[in-house]
Protein backbone atom coordinates (compact mmCIF):
# COMPACT_ATOMS: atom_id res chain seq x y z
CA UNK A 1 0.00 0.00 0.00
CA UNK A 2 1.37 3.42 -0.80
CA UNK A 3 1.05 6.24 0.94
CA UNK A 4 -1.67 7.70 3.38
CA UNK A 5 -3.12 11.01 3.78
CA UNK A 6 -5.96 12.84 4.40
CA UNK A 7 -8.82 14.03 1.86
CA UNK A 8 -9.28 17.79 4.18
CA UNK A 9 -9.39 19.12 6.65
CA UNK A 10 -11.92 20.98 8.50
CA UNK A 11 -12.16 23.78 11.25
CA UNK A 12 -14.53 24.73 14.39
CA UNK A 13 -17.28 26.59 14.15
CA UNK A 14 -15.40 29.84 15.29
CA UNK A 15 -14.91 32.06 18.34
CA UNK A 16 -17.29 33.81 20.91
CA UNK A 17 -16.62 37.59 20.42
CA UNK A 18 -16.61 40.39 22.87
CA UNK A 19 -14.93 43.63 22.00
CA UNK A 20 -15.83 44.66 25.51
CA UNK A 21 -14.69 41.97 27.55
CA UNK A 22 -10.77 42.30 27.35
CA UNK A 23 -9.27 38.78 28.04
CA UNK A 24 -11.63 37.07 25.71
CA UNK A 25 -10.49 39.67 23.15
CA UNK A 26 -6.62 38.92 23.59
CA UNK A 27 -7.17 35.39 24.05
CA UNK A 28 -9.03 35.19 20.15
CA UNK A 29 -6.25 37.12 18.49
CA UNK A 30 -3.70 34.28 20.32
CA UNK A 31 -6.25 31.54 19.23
CA UNK A 32 -6.50 32.95 15.75
CA UNK A 33 -2.47 33.10 15.31
CA UNK A 34 -2.34 29.61 16.61
CA UNK A 35 -0.54 30.48 19.96
CA UNK A 36 -2.86 27.97 22.22
CA UNK A 37 -1.20 28.20 25.36
CA UNK A 38 -1.55 31.64 25.67
CA UNK A 39 -4.91 31.76 24.48
CA UNK A 40 -6.40 29.56 27.25
CA UNK A 41 -4.42 31.43 29.74
CA UNK A 42 -6.30 34.15 28.49
CA UNK A 43 -9.56 32.52 28.38
CA UNK A 44 -9.08 31.15 31.96
CA UNK A 45 -8.46 34.90 33.05
CA UNK A 46 -12.09 35.31 31.43
CA UNK A 47 -13.28 32.32 33.21
CA UNK A 48 -12.36 33.40 36.73
CA UNK A 49 -13.97 37.11 35.93
CA UNK A 50 -17.37 35.48 35.13
CA UNK A 51 -17.46 31.74 35.62
CA UNK A 52 -20.80 31.82 33.81
CA UNK A 53 -19.17 33.08 30.58
CA UNK A 54 -20.07 30.51 27.94
CA UNK A 55 -18.37 32.30 25.09
CA UNK A 56 -15.35 31.98 27.27
CA UNK A 57 -15.69 28.17 27.87
CA UNK A 58 -16.47 27.49 24.08
CA UNK A 59 -13.52 29.58 23.02
CA UNK A 60 -11.19 27.97 26.07
CA UNK A 61 -12.16 24.51 24.68
CA UNK A 62 -11.66 25.41 20.54
CA UNK A 63 -7.81 25.93 22.29
CA UNK A 64 -7.31 22.78 23.79
CA UNK A 65 -9.28 21.01 20.92
CA UNK A 66 -6.59 22.30 18.63
CA UNK A 67 -3.76 21.10 20.81
CA UNK A 68 -5.08 17.70 20.88
CA UNK A 69 -6.33 17.58 24.60
CA UNK A 70 -9.79 16.55 23.21
CA UNK A 71 -11.42 15.18 26.73
CA UNK A 72 -10.39 18.86 27.95
CA UNK A 73 -12.17 20.57 25.00
CA UNK A 74 -15.40 18.25 25.37
CA UNK A 75 -16.05 19.37 28.58
CA UNK A 76 -15.59 22.94 28.16
CA UNK A 77 -18.09 22.49 24.83
CA UNK A 78 -20.32 20.92 27.18
CA UNK A 79 -20.11 23.52 29.98
CA UNK A 80 -21.30 25.97 27.66
CA UNK A 81 -24.00 24.46 26.31
CA UNK A 82 -24.98 23.89 29.96
CA UNK A 83 -24.87 27.77 30.38
CA UNK A 84 -26.75 28.23 27.35
CA UNK A 85 -28.16 25.28 26.43
CA UNK A 86 -29.13 26.89 22.57
CA UNK A 87 -25.78 27.98 21.76
CA UNK A 88 -24.85 26.57 18.27
CA UNK A 89 -21.04 27.27 18.26
CA UNK A 90 -20.53 25.15 21.31
CA UNK A 91 -23.29 23.02 19.92
CA UNK A 92 -21.14 22.83 16.43
CA UNK A 93 -17.57 23.21 17.91
CA UNK A 94 -18.49 19.82 20.18
CA UNK A 95 -19.74 17.96 17.18
CA UNK A 96 -16.79 18.43 15.61
CA UNK A 97 -14.70 16.88 18.52
CA UNK A 98 -16.55 14.24 18.92
CA UNK A 99 -16.29 13.53 15.28
CA UNK A 100 -12.31 14.11 15.74
CA UNK A 101 -12.33 10.91 18.22
CA UNK A 102 -14.66 9.05 15.99
CA UNK A 103 -17.20 9.43 18.29
CA UNK A 104 -19.75 10.12 15.07
CA UNK A 105 -23.15 9.22 16.71
CA UNK A 106 -22.76 11.67 19.64
CA UNK A 107 -21.57 14.25 16.52
CA UNK A 108 -24.68 13.69 14.94
CA UNK A 109 -26.50 14.01 17.83
CA UNK A 110 -25.13 17.76 18.35
CA UNK A 111 -25.78 18.71 14.92
CA UNK A 112 -29.13 17.55 14.88
CA UNK A 113 -29.40 19.83 18.08
CA UNK A 114 -28.39 22.81 15.91
CA UNK A 115 -30.61 22.05 13.69
CA UNK A 116 -33.50 21.52 15.69
CA UNK A 117 -33.17 25.11 16.96
CA UNK A 118 -32.47 26.61 13.51
CA UNK A 119 -34.05 24.20 10.77
CA UNK A 120 -32.09 26.76 8.27
CA UNK A 121 -28.24 26.53 9.48
CA UNK A 122 -26.32 25.68 6.25
CA UNK A 123 -23.48 24.69 8.40
CA UNK A 124 -24.38 22.04 10.38
CA UNK A 125 -25.94 20.44 7.29
CA UNK A 126 -22.95 20.54 6.01
CA UNK A 127 -20.81 18.75 8.93
CA UNK A 128 -23.41 16.54 9.43
CA UNK A 129 -22.71 15.65 5.47
CA UNK A 130 -19.52 15.51 6.24
CA UNK A 131 -19.76 12.84 9.64
CA UNK A 132 -22.51 10.44 7.24
CA UNK A 133 -20.12 10.52 4.29
CA UNK A 134 -17.50 9.11 7.10
CA UNK A 135 -20.23 6.68 8.27
CA UNK A 136 -20.29 5.81 4.82
CA UNK A 137 -23.59 7.18 4.15
CA UNK A 138 -22.85 9.02 0.87
CA UNK A 139 -25.76 8.73 -0.49
CA UNK A 140 -27.64 10.95 2.30
CA UNK A 141 -24.35 12.90 2.78
CA UNK A 142 -24.40 14.27 -0.84
CA UNK A 143 -28.46 14.52 0.49
CA UNK A 144 -27.25 17.19 3.59
CA UNK A 145 -24.82 18.95 1.99
CA UNK A 146 -26.88 19.75 -1.34
CA UNK A 147 -29.58 21.09 1.42
CA UNK A 148 -26.52 23.63 2.68
CA UNK A 149 -25.81 25.05 -0.33
CA UNK A 150 -29.76 25.36 -1.43
CA UNK A 151 -29.79 27.33 2.58
CA UNK A 152 -26.92 29.45 1.49
CA UNK A 153 -25.30 29.09 -2.73
CA UNK A 154 -22.33 31.29 -1.23
CA UNK A 155 -21.26 29.13 1.88
CA UNK A 156 -17.69 27.49 1.03
CA UNK A 157 -17.85 25.05 3.63
CA UNK A 158 -20.70 23.35 1.93
CA UNK A 159 -19.03 22.98 -1.28
CA UNK A 160 -16.18 21.96 0.83
CA UNK A 161 -18.03 19.42 2.85
CA UNK A 162 -19.55 18.07 -0.67
CA UNK A 163 -16.34 17.68 -2.12
CA UNK A 164 -14.97 15.40 0.66
CA UNK A 165 -17.97 13.01 0.25
CA UNK A 166 -17.49 12.99 -3.24
CA UNK A 167 -13.57 12.08 -2.71
CA UNK A 168 -14.37 9.15 -0.50
CA UNK A 169 -16.17 7.80 -3.02
CA UNK A 170 -13.85 7.68 -5.53
CA UNK A 171 -15.70 10.28 -7.42
CA UNK A 172 -12.79 12.88 -8.22
CA UNK A 173 -14.35 14.67 -10.74
CA UNK A 174 -17.32 15.82 -9.13
CA UNK A 175 -14.71 16.87 -6.02
CA UNK A 176 -12.54 18.57 -8.02
CA UNK A 177 -15.55 20.49 -9.46
CA UNK A 178 -16.76 21.57 -5.68
CA UNK A 179 -13.45 22.09 -4.33
CA UNK A 180 -13.14 24.44 -7.26
CA UNK A 181 -16.58 25.98 -6.63
CA UNK A 182 -15.44 26.64 -2.59
CA UNK A 183 -12.42 28.56 -3.91
CA UNK A 184 -13.97 30.84 -6.12
CA UNK A 185 -16.92 31.57 -3.93
CA UNK A 186 -13.86 32.13 -0.95
CA UNK A 187 -10.14 32.35 -2.12
CA UNK A 188 -8.66 32.32 1.30
CA UNK A 189 -10.95 28.75 2.31
CA UNK A 190 -7.62 26.40 3.34
CA UNK A 191 -9.56 23.43 3.78
CA UNK A 192 -10.59 23.89 -0.11
CA UNK A 193 -7.46 23.75 -1.51
CA UNK A 194 -5.70 21.33 0.84
CA UNK A 195 -8.93 18.96 -0.41
CA UNK A 196 -8.56 19.43 -4.21
CA UNK A 197 -4.48 18.60 -3.37
CA UNK A 198 -5.59 15.52 -1.96
CA UNK A 199 -7.76 14.56 -5.30
CA UNK A 200 -5.28 15.84 -7.53
CA UNK A 201 -2.22 13.83 -5.75
CA UNK A 202 -4.47 10.60 -5.69
CA UNK A 203 -4.30 11.30 -9.55
CA UNK A 204 -0.95 11.80 -9.71
CA UNK A 205 -0.94 15.01 -10.72
CA UNK A 206 1.60 15.92 -7.99
CA UNK A 207 2.57 19.21 -9.74
CA UNK A 208 -0.76 21.01 -9.57
CA UNK A 209 -1.45 18.78 -5.97
CA UNK A 210 1.43 20.72 -4.22
CA UNK A 211 0.62 24.36 -5.61
CA UNK A 212 -2.95 23.44 -4.03
CA UNK A 213 -1.52 22.52 -0.74
CA UNK A 214 0.99 25.10 -0.48
CA UNK A 215 -1.95 27.66 -1.04
CA UNK A 216 -3.56 25.87 2.09
CA UNK A 217 -0.48 26.04 3.84
CA UNK A 218 0.20 30.12 2.90
CA UNK A 219 -3.24 30.19 4.29
CA UNK A 220 -2.86 28.12 7.51
CA UNK A 221 0.21 27.11 8.36
CA UNK A 222 -1.12 24.53 10.93
CA UNK A 223 -3.19 22.58 8.36
CA UNK A 224 -1.32 18.91 8.83
CA UNK A 225 -3.34 17.40 6.04
CA UNK A 226 -1.91 20.19 3.42
CA UNK A 227 1.98 19.44 4.75
CA UNK A 228 0.63 15.42 4.60
CA UNK A 229 -0.77 15.80 1.07
CA UNK A 230 1.99 17.87 0.02
CA UNK A 231 4.49 15.02 1.18
CA UNK A 232 2.92 12.51 -0.97
CA UNK A 233 3.33 14.87 -4.02
CA UNK A 234 7.36 15.45 -3.22
CA UNK A 235 7.17 11.30 -2.73
CA UNK A 236 5.67 10.81 -6.14
CA UNK A 237 8.06 13.11 -8.17
CA UNK A 238 11.03 11.49 -6.27
CA UNK A 239 11.74 14.04 -4.01
CA UNK A 240 12.44 11.99 -0.65
CA UNK A 241 14.23 15.13 0.93
CA UNK A 242 11.25 17.39 0.75
CA UNK A 243 8.85 14.88 1.67
CA UNK A 244 10.52 14.30 4.74
CA UNK A 245 10.59 17.74 5.15
CA UNK A 246 6.74 18.03 5.14
CA UNK A 247 6.21 14.99 6.95
CA UNK A 248 8.53 16.03 9.93
CA UNK A 249 6.40 19.73 10.11
CA UNK A 250 2.96 17.44 10.01
CA UNK A 251 3.97 15.67 12.86
CA UNK A 252 5.46 18.04 15.08
CA UNK A 253 2.09 19.70 15.23
CA UNK A 254 0.35 16.26 15.24
CA UNK A 255 2.38 13.69 17.12
CA UNK A 256 -0.13 10.87 17.77
CA UNK A 257 -1.29 10.55 14.07
CA UNK A 258 0.57 6.52 13.15
CA UNK A 259 -0.74 7.53 9.62
CA UNK A 260 2.18 10.11 9.23
CA UNK A 261 5.34 7.97 10.40
CA UNK A 262 4.45 5.75 7.86
CA UNK A 263 4.11 7.72 5.21
CA UNK A 264 7.56 9.29 6.49
CA UNK A 265 8.95 5.78 6.46
CA UNK A 266 8.46 5.40 3.28
CA UNK A 267 10.15 8.45 2.46
CA UNK A 268 13.18 7.56 3.82
CA UNK A 269 13.09 3.88 2.82
CA UNK A 270 13.24 5.86 -0.93
CA UNK A 271 16.68 7.42 0.69
CA UNK A 272 17.55 3.66 1.48
CA UNK A 273 17.16 4.86 5.32
CA UNK A 274 16.78 1.86 6.44
CA UNK A 275 17.13 2.47 9.86
CA UNK A 276 15.02 5.58 9.99
CA UNK A 277 12.21 3.25 8.83
CA UNK A 278 12.78 1.02 10.63
CA UNK A 279 12.18 3.28 13.62
CA UNK A 280 8.48 5.35 11.92
CA UNK A 281 6.87 1.76 11.00
CA UNK A 282 7.54 0.86 14.46
CA UNK A 283 6.54 3.94 15.95
CA UNK A 284 3.07 3.93 13.85
CA UNK A 285 2.83 0.51 15.42
CA UNK A 286 2.98 1.46 18.68
CA UNK A 287 0.39 4.94 18.19
CA UNK A 288 -1.66 2.65 16.89
CA UNK A 289 -1.38 -1.20 16.89
CA UNK A 290 -4.27 -1.96 14.15
CA UNK A 291 -2.21 0.03 11.81
CA UNK A 292 -2.20 -2.25 9.30
CA UNK A 293 -0.07 -0.41 6.61
CA UNK A 294 3.03 -0.01 9.15
CA UNK A 295 2.50 -3.77 9.49
CA UNK A 296 2.85 -4.48 6.05
CA UNK A 297 5.21 -2.14 4.90
CA UNK A 298 8.03 -3.08 7.96
CA UNK A 299 7.05 -6.74 6.91
CA UNK A 300 8.28 -6.31 3.57
CA UNK A 301 11.70 -4.26 4.17
CA UNK A 302 13.17 -7.33 6.42
CA UNK A 303 11.52 -9.95 4.29
CA UNK A 304 13.00 -7.72 0.71
CA UNK A 305 15.67 -5.14 2.08
CA UNK A 306 19.06 -5.30 -0.21
CA UNK A 307 21.32 -5.44 2.64
CA UNK A 308 21.68 -8.58 4.64
CA UNK A 309 21.61 -6.72 8.18
CA UNK A 310 17.87 -5.59 8.14
CA UNK A 311 16.45 -8.69 6.88
CA UNK A 312 14.62 -10.98 9.61
CA UNK A 313 12.48 -13.43 7.67
CA UNK A 314 10.68 -15.10 10.88
CA UNK A 315 9.47 -11.69 11.87
CA UNK A 316 8.81 -10.57 8.14
CA UNK A 317 6.53 -13.74 7.65
CA UNK A 318 4.55 -12.85 11.56
CA UNK A 319 4.24 -9.08 10.51
CA UNK A 320 2.87 -10.17 7.29
CA UNK A 321 0.35 -12.45 8.84
CA UNK A 322 -0.57 -9.93 11.53
CA UNK A 323 -1.39 -7.55 8.56
CA UNK A 324 -3.76 -9.63 6.72
CA UNK A 325 -5.23 -10.77 9.86
CA UNK A 326 -6.24 -7.03 10.77
CA UNK A 327 -7.51 -6.09 7.31
CA UNK A 328 -11.14 -6.15 7.14
CA UNK A 329 -10.60 -7.23 3.27
CA UNK A 330 -6.71 -8.74 2.37
CA UNK A 331 -5.50 -6.81 -0.55
CA UNK A 332 -3.11 -8.49 -3.24
CA UNK A 333 -0.12 -6.52 -2.05
CA UNK A 334 -0.50 -7.98 1.43
CA UNK A 335 -0.27 -11.65 -0.05
CA UNK A 336 2.49 -10.79 -1.77
CA UNK A 337 4.23 -9.49 1.51
CA UNK A 338 3.23 -12.51 3.19
CA UNK A 339 5.06 -14.40 0.09
CA UNK A 340 8.02 -12.68 0.02
CA UNK A 341 8.53 -13.11 3.96
CA UNK A 342 7.60 -16.81 2.86
CA UNK A 343 10.86 -17.11 0.58
CA UNK A 344 13.01 -15.25 2.63
CA UNK A 345 12.23 -17.73 5.20
CA UNK A 346 12.93 -20.72 3.01
CA UNK A 347 9.13 -21.98 3.35
CA UNK A 348 9.07 -21.83 -0.81
CA UNK A 349 5.92 -23.95 -0.87
CA UNK A 350 3.63 -21.19 1.08
CA UNK A 351 5.76 -18.57 -0.82
CA UNK A 352 4.67 -20.03 -4.18
CA UNK A 353 0.95 -20.40 -2.71
CA UNK A 354 0.48 -16.54 -1.76
CA UNK A 355 2.23 -15.29 -4.75
CA UNK A 356 0.04 -17.42 -6.85
CA UNK A 357 -3.12 -16.10 -4.96
CA UNK A 358 -1.67 -12.39 -5.41
CA UNK A 359 -1.65 -12.70 -8.91
CA UNK A 360 -4.98 -14.12 -9.27
CA UNK A 361 -5.95 -10.85 -7.60
CA UNK A 362 -4.70 -7.87 -8.80
CA UNK A 363 -6.09 -6.61 -11.68
CA UNK A 364 -2.93 -4.35 -13.26
CA UNK A 365 -0.88 -6.09 -15.69
CA UNK A 366 2.03 -4.31 -14.49
CA UNK A 367 1.39 -5.66 -10.65
CA UNK A 368 0.85 -9.12 -12.51
CA UNK A 369 3.61 -9.28 -14.48
CA UNK A 370 6.02 -7.97 -11.63
CA UNK A 371 4.04 -11.10 -9.38
CA UNK A 372 5.05 -13.40 -12.66
CA UNK A 373 8.60 -12.32 -11.90
CA UNK A 374 9.01 -13.09 -8.39
CA UNK A 375 7.35 -16.02 -8.68
CA UNK A 376 9.34 -17.45 -10.54
CA UNK A 377 12.42 -16.60 -8.30
CA UNK A 378 10.36 -18.57 -6.11
CA UNK A 379 9.96 -21.63 -7.94
CA UNK A 380 13.58 -21.72 -8.26
CA UNK A 381 14.02 -21.32 -4.13
CA UNK A 382 15.38 -17.49 -4.20
CA UNK A 383 13.97 -14.59 -2.30
CA UNK A 384 13.79 -11.16 -3.81
CA UNK A 385 15.29 -8.13 -3.10
CA UNK A 386 13.89 -4.63 -2.99
CA UNK A 387 15.50 -1.77 -4.95
CA UNK A 388 14.69 1.25 -2.70
CA UNK A 389 14.45 3.71 -5.68
CA UNK A 390 12.09 1.23 -8.04
CA UNK A 391 8.44 2.51 -8.66
CA UNK A 392 6.34 1.14 -5.79
CA UNK A 393 9.21 -0.20 -3.58
CA UNK A 394 8.72 0.07 0.44
CA UNK A 395 4.70 -0.57 0.13
CA UNK A 396 4.93 -4.86 -0.51
CA UNK A 397 2.67 -3.39 -3.85
CA UNK A 398 3.74 -6.41 -5.69
CA UNK A 399 1.80 -9.38 -6.94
Amino acid sequence: MGLVFRIGQFFYGGAFEDPANEPIRRGNILLHKGDYAAAIAQFNDAIRHNPRCAGAYNNRGSARSAIGDFAAAIDDFSEAIRLEPDNKLALFNRGVTWSDQGNLDDAISDLNEIIRIDPKDAAAYSMRGTILGRKGDFEDAIGECTQAIHLDPTDSFAYTSRGFIWASQGNNDSAIADYTEAIRRNPNCASAYAGRGSVLASKRDYDAAAVDCTAAINLNRRDVSAYITRGFAWYGKGDFNAAISDFDEAIRLDPNDSMTYVNRGLARYGKAEFDATIEDYTEAIRLNSKEVTAYNNLAWLLATCPEDKYRNGKRAVELATKACDLSDVVEWYMLGTLAAANAESGDWSNAIKHQEEAIEMASDEKDKQGGRDRLELYKAKRPYREDPSCEDSATGRHS
